[in-house]
């Protein structure tokens, strides 16, 4: 499979932060939040056969970060640069034009730099999901305030049977409701799906996975049960690394 991970956001919700530099550009624990990305992806260079880096705001200082920091974020997985798109806005409109970009017709991971998990349960995702015909959302139970995220509820199997729009969501997440982390796993026939669909610029996960969850759709989580970090705003840099 192939890996996309989205970094051409504006970062509004940053403020000051991302006026003068891109949010996957923004430091933590000594590096950028691209460099953990491409950190948790190690160890699963013999899965993983391409990452495609999606351009958008202050493309080329992405670019040139990225070159700075080789020799940390180094693997045997080859890196390309998708050419930029600078009027989008919404996740899953991103991620569409990412997948048109890149001509992809198979199966592939899709990541944003705002969410940085361990390496380990980077390998414990992938390695779920390696023979999975369905897509798969990486879910967390401890998630309660990012405003970004919808609920999911699952049945007894893992199935996501309701995805709640995230400006309907409450704070607190009543038992058996899960938040979307932001790393999600497109099967193959997803993704051949999601290229016949009519979207705009500005489409996001929360405008097209409900409808797709009430028609039938099937998809699948995997819990992550250990800490991670989710980068919402300014506050969010003060936490203690992982």
């Amino acid at each position: 499979m192939d890996a996309i991970i989205l970094t051409g956001g504006r970062g509004r919700r940053l403020g000051a932060l991302t006026k003068h530099q891109p949010k996957a550009n923004l430091r933590f624990a000594g590096k950028s939040l691209l460099a953990h990305t491409l950190s948790a992806l190690k160890g699963s260079e013999d899965l993983i056969e391409r990452v495609y880096i999606a351009m958008g705001y202050q493309a080329e200082k992405v670019e040139s970060q990225y070159r700075h920091e080789t020799i940390e974020t180094s693997s045997e997985i080859p890196v390309t640069f998708l050419p930029v798109e600078s009027n989008l806005s919404g996740t899953f409109g991103s991620a569409m034009w990412a997948l048109r970009a890149a001509l992809m017709n198979h199966c592939c991971l899709i990541l944003g730099t705002d969410v940085i998990i361990t390496q380990r349960a980077m390998s414990e995702f992938i390695a779920s999901i390696r023979d999975e015909a369905h897509t798969t959302f990486l879910l967390s139970p401890t998630l309660t305030t990012a405003p970004t995220h919808g609920r999911i509820r699952l049945n007894s199997n893992g199935e996501i049977v309701e995805y709640q729009k995230s400006s309907l969501c409450v704070h607190q997440t009543s038992r058996g409701w899960y938040c979307d982390v932001g790393l999600r796993y497109f099967s193959a026939d997803f993704v051949k799906e999601c290229l016949s669909l009519s979207f705009t610029g500005s489409c996001d996960f929360d405008d097209i996975m409900p409808s797709m969850v009430d028609n039938g759709g099937v998809f699948e989580s995997h819990i992550l049960n250990e800490r991670w970090l989710h980068f919402a705003n300014s506050r969010d840099f003060l936490q203690k690394p992982l």
